[in-house]
């Protein structure tokens, strides 16, 4: 048992080389792990977990929770009753911290860590992000906010006024895979493989963590807050998805996100993809010129300031301490896997939707 604790434990720098040789070349790691070592891994696993209604990483996840608590409270009662071999149990507990770290770790890597090495997608699709001008992002959101304005009348409403998607949650999860689709027939360099994404039981407590999607690679699931404002729905649901193709940088994922929203059949969700984007692009815009991101505002269809406000309502209602703790955890783990903005990569997407933008100009 010592020795294969210690060969848990050699997993660990194996994994870090990986994850460093994998960083060296991003075109070798794109044609040889996320086109093809990854795929294959996703398929296995997926066909596995997509059998199950219910999502096995929260599963997981909970009975890890617990294992580590009996594990503590272990150790505790050791050190109680044996304060003479208080060093030989610390010694044994850092040998088996390690050895978990390294099990995990490397199937992390294996299993998806390596796609934060992958091709960017800017050079996939060859988009210009080199910095915008105001003007652009000016024009940027006008457009989105045009966008915006044409499809809002075209989708259900709740009671408070407020998008509701056809079907609630479940008619999303049960259509997300039309944009994908779609996604695939109009950008071939994107296509891959997805699995039907999941419920999060415990939705209302994730809200205070500030987590509105979060996929496992472990058990190659997206898995989805369903507690989040419902405008937003589709568009969350498209950016887990989205990791499961491969894109493993939030903005990527975001990218991927809008452009399946965009090209989805259905409203709900093409509105959805275009909200998703118009907010991004006027955060980034008030950070430029206020004066014109009021006057964009202004412009906005009343059904979309409702639902920008059920948004604003959302975050503060579970605004608070976990919540600003989760967001340090997730900006660590981003910048330790080479996203160096941490959690505003999230907002990069603004790049993109440029690059996007700037593109389309050529061609018109």
């Amino acid at each position: 048992m010592k020795y294969i604790k210690y060969l848990f434990i050699s997993l660990l720098p194996i994994g870090l080389l990986l994850n460093y040789l994998s960083s060296l070349n991003s075109s070798i790691t794109k044609e040889i792990y996320s086109n093809y070592i990854y795929r294959q891994i996703f398929k296995t696993v997926s066909g596995i977990t997509n059998k199950l209604p219910i999502s096995i990483a929260e599963i997981l996840l909970i009975f890890f929770a617990v294992v580590i608590i009996w594990q503590v409270l272990i150790v505790f009662k050791r050190l109680i009753k044996n304060p003479s071999k208080v060093i030989l149990i610390i010694k044994k507990t850092i040998i088996n911290i390690f050895a978990l770290t390294g099990v995990l770790y490397f199937l992390f890597v294996l299993m998806w860590g390596m796609n934060y090495n992958n091709s960017h997608i800017a050079e996939i699709l060859e988009l210009d992000i080199s910095p915008p001008s105001v003007e652009e992002l000016i024009n940027l959101c006008s457009y989105l906010a045009d966008e915006a304005n044409l499809l809002r009348p075209k989708v259900q409403e709740d009671a408070q006024g407020v998008m509701h998607p056809d079907g609630g949650y479940k008619g999303v999860f049960e259509r997300a895979y039309s944009g994908f689709e779609e996604l695939a027939k109009n950008f071939p360099q994107l296509a891959g493989h997805y699995g039907k994404p999941k419920s999060i039981m415990m939705s209302p407590l994730l809200s205070y963590t500030g987590i509105w999607g979060i996929y496992i690679p472990f058990t190659s699931e997206a898995n989805i807050n369903i507690n989040i404002p419902a405008p937003f729905l589709p568009s969350t649901t498209s950016h887990e998805m989205a990791h499961q193709l491969g894109f493993a940088r939030e903005e990527e994922a975001n990218y991927v996100a809008y452009l399946t929203c965009r090209l989805h059949p259905d409203f709900d969700f093409q509105y959805s993809g275009i909200l998703f984007a118009l907010n991004h692009a006027l955060n980034e815009l008030y950070l430029h010129d206020s004066d014109k991101y009021d006057e964009i505002r202004l412009k906005l269809d009343k059904g979309i300031e409702r639902d920008f406000e059920e948004i604003n309502w959302f975050n503060n209602k579970y605004n608070g301490r976990v919540r600003e703790a989760f967001s340090q955890s997730n900006d660590l783990y981003l910048k330790a896997n080479g996203q160096k903005q941490g959690e505003k990569s999230y907002n990069k997407v603004v790049e993109l939707l440029i690059g996007e933008y700037r593109l389309n100009l050529t061609k018109n």
